[in-house]
């Protein structure tokens, strides 16, 4: 299920249950970009199985699908970081293992038996990926950019 409805600015309180990819979060990198997309896709179906009936399986799914990817998109992003010598990689790879930290955490106690995941604790693990996507990649984007301008 992709995300729908109108987009969300991450700084508000509300909770975010779903949300459309916001223009203004573009990088201008289509397989970073097509990530991102991809990643608020699985958040979005995570919601919606949340929402709908709060199956355990399908919420056990989801979650794994979403832990994946967010690894997958993470060690795209730091190849590139790598590739370009990013002067922020340090800080960019430790928020990055603060997320995987988090999503992590949210699978571990679900799959446990701990506590089952919430739209509340999905919300709150959204807004932190649009905080992510519109500070910190925007920036390792304007540098991907005038990397890609300085190569012969």
């Amino acid at each position: 299920m992709r995300p729908t409805g109108e987009a969300v600015p991450a700084v508000t309180g509300q909770p975010v249950e779903t949300v459309a990819w916001d223009p203004a979060w573009e990088t201008g990198f289509s397989d970073i970009d097509d990530q991102h997309r991809e990643i608020l896709a699985r958040i979005g179906g995570l919601q919606a199985s949340i929402r709908e009936d709060g199956h355990r399986t399908a919420c056990d799914n989801w979650l794994q699908l979403l832990a994946g990817y967010v690894s997958v998109h993470f060690e795209c992003e730091e190849g590139r970081m790598v590739e370009t010598a990013y002067p922020g990689l340090g800080a960019h790879r430790s928020a990055h293992d603060a997320v995987r930290l988090q999503v992590n955490g949210l699978l571990l106690d679900h799959l446990t038996g701990r506590q089952m995941v919430t739209l509340s604790d999905v919300s709150e693990f959204l807004r932190g990926v649009l905080d992510h996507v519109a500070t910190l990649d925007t920036d390792l984007a304007a540098h991907l950019r005038r990397t890609a301008r300085s190569e012969p």
